[in-house]
């Protein structure tokens, strides 16, 4: 059965025939699982996103789930609701089940929340953010060059009192988007004040609180 179901060419057409027969009688269904382990190759790539209500990482999943289809992948999605804790989790589950690969958009920059062996163990692929003690590849944005660039058009603009929320320090995007602004500052001449830069968890809520105490400042 297994040399009929893997498309050998090297079996009788009518033995063929009356294996594909019984697997359609039957209904049956090969345990990706098992295939897995023998031939130490998974069709399935684990994605972990950090929130999942976020629309950029909706949009970040349909394109993975697009591409991974085209090459006959499937996506394991995971959402880590930026608990290094859950992170930590899906890290070892997606290990457990032999994912040919992880993509993950990591909760914290340090690798506190990951076990050692699944870098070693699985290929994996950073998102958006690092960790930056991990040696793995990563698709980023200049956060900083991109910050600078944001605070330099307010302030070219005749804006001097200018407010930031970014993600936490232990983010890099968060780090690198405060340098960024702090930056912008200081190379313009402009004191910064630190109340009007705001560092949070990167949700929703955290994100209006934010807005709402700048908004409330003289």
């Amino acid at each position: 059965m297994s040399r009929v179901l893997a498309g050998n060419p090297r079996v009788h057409a009518e033995l063929r025939e009356r294996v594909l027969a019984a697997v359609e009688e039957l209904n049956y269904r090969p345990n990706r699982v098992a295939r897995s382990l023998r031939v130490q190759q998974s069709s399935t790539i684990g994605l972990i996103i950090s929130d999942i209500q976020n629309p950029f990482f909706t949009s970040v999943v349909r394109a993975v789930e697009d591409v991974a289809y085209r090459h006959g992948y499937s996506i394991f999605l995971c959402n880590s609701d930026e608990d290094p804790e859950k992170e930590r989790l899906y890290l070892n589950l997606m290990r457990d089940e032999n994912v040919g690969g992880i993509i993950v958009t990591p909760a914290r920059e340090k690798r506190a929340a990951l076990d050692g062996d699944v870098v070693a163990q699985t290929p994996m692929v950073m998102l958006d953010r690092r960790m930056v003690d991990v040696e793995a590849d990563a698709v980023l944005t200049d956060n900083l060059e991109a910050a600078h660039r944001l605070v330099s058009h307010l302030i070219a603009n005749g804006h001097r009192r200018i407010g930031a929320i970014v993600g936490g320090a232990d983010i890099t995007t968060g780090r690198e988007r405060m340098e960024g602004y702090v930056r912008a500052l200081q190379d313009h001449g402009i004191e910064r004040t630190p109340a009007l830069a705001i560092q949070v968890i990167p949700k929703e809520r955290n994100g209006a609180e934010a807005a709402a105490r700048l908004l409330a400042l003289p």
